[in-house]
């Protein structure tokens, strides 16, 4: 898991440094290209770098283990009857 988020932290720091010159070399007649190509690029690393979204998935799957271990404790139980 650390390795995945240095090598996201790697290319995000390239890609802020790669920022200037790609917006130089942009001709104004395809800005609106270049803005969207920069507004998709910078979503997709804070997809990488939500400290939050980390969080809930660390929480999640930690839920899931509990619920497994719960779960191959009552495996000698009764299933519920479904509504």
């Amino acid at each position: 898991m650390a390795m995945v988020s240095l090598l996201s932290l790697v290319a995000f720091a390239l890609f802020l440094f790669a920022l200037p010159w790609l917006l130089r070399k942009a001709k104004p007649s395809r800005s609106a290209a270049t803005g969207a190509t920069t507004l998709a690029l910078g979503l997709a690393f804070s997809e990488f770098l939500d400290p939050a979204k980390k969080v809930a998935v660390e929480r999640i799957e930690k839920q899931t283990e509990i619920g497994d271990v719960s779960d191959a404790k009552s495996a000698g139980a009764k299933p519920s009857p479904e509504a």
